[in-house]
């Protein structure tokens, strides 16, 4: 219930306050338990998000491929999960499937299908371009981290050197944004701002208490980016484009 509330709560802060112009939903909606419960969880999270009054956009995580097919999630959704792709106010957009597949039900892949595309799709579209994806894509330590710090490589894309040299191609990649890590925090690769968003149902560092975490993003023209974390441990993130170094 109290997640339920935090979401609702959520939604109510977007529609009368920040007004975004999409929010995307990084993934892992839900705590795995099995197919009837974890499809009945996954519906309340559509019906909540649903009176948001921007698109949303779904990326999938490994705990909602437990007990329920990618193809079940996509019709729960109704939109695609595999990877995807869209254009929003001169910005394109590249939705990556991570968990392709999940490893030891926790780490992220990206398949070599997966990358095919992503090369293919990247080179016809030779524009500035904001990658989104569940797992994390970067290199940051995370040794502080309870949740990750003994089991460190699942807590990243395994491939994601392979994925980094198609994007250092395209060299239009302005961001990326993950969840996954259950923190937020901000690292560079090759220049590129990695920007890692909280979980708002996290206790760990919050004493117990549900941190509400979610992040307002404003990126203006200029590719200045604000990432500002939310909750009851709020954290604030700048990027700035001429200080970029590749």
């Amino acid at each position: 219930m109290q997640a339920e509330e935090i979401v609702r709560d959520f939604v109510k802060g977007m529609n009368e306050e920040f007004n975004p112009d999409v929010v995307v939903d990084l993934g892992d909606r839900i705590l795995d338990v099995d197919e009837d419960t974890d499809f009945s969880n996954q519906l309340k999270v559509k019906r909540a998000l649903g009176g948001l009054k921007c698109p949303v956009i779904h990326v999938i995580g490994n705990h909602d491929l437990v007990n329920l097919t990618i193809e079940q999630n996509e019709e729960l959704f109704g939109c695609p999960m595999r990877h995807a792709s869209f254009d929003h106010k001169g910005i394109h957009f590249v939705v990556l499937n991570t968990c392709d597949p999940v490893i030891q039900d926790v780490g992220g892949h990206i398949s070599q299908t997966q990358l095919d595309w992503l090369r293919t799709h990247l080179d016809a579209n030779p524009t500035r371009t904001i990658v989104l994806c569940h797992h994390a894509m970067g290199y940051q330590e995370i040794s502080a981290n309870p949740l990750f710090h003994s089991i460190e490589p699942l807590a990243y894309v395994a491939n994601r050197d392979d994925v980094w040299e198609v994007l250092r191609n395209h060299g239009q990649v302005i961001a990326v944004f993950n969840g996954h890590l259950h923190w937020s925090s901000v690292e560079h690769v090759s220049g590129t701002p990695c920007f890692s968003a909280g979980c708002p149902v996290e206790t760990w560092a919050t004493k117990g208490k549900a941190s509400e975490s979610y992040a307002e993003v404003t990126m203006l023209q200029s590719g200045h980016i604000t990432f500002e974390s939310m909750g009851i441990a709020p954290r604030t993130f700048r990027y700035d484009p001429r200080l970029r170094t590749d």
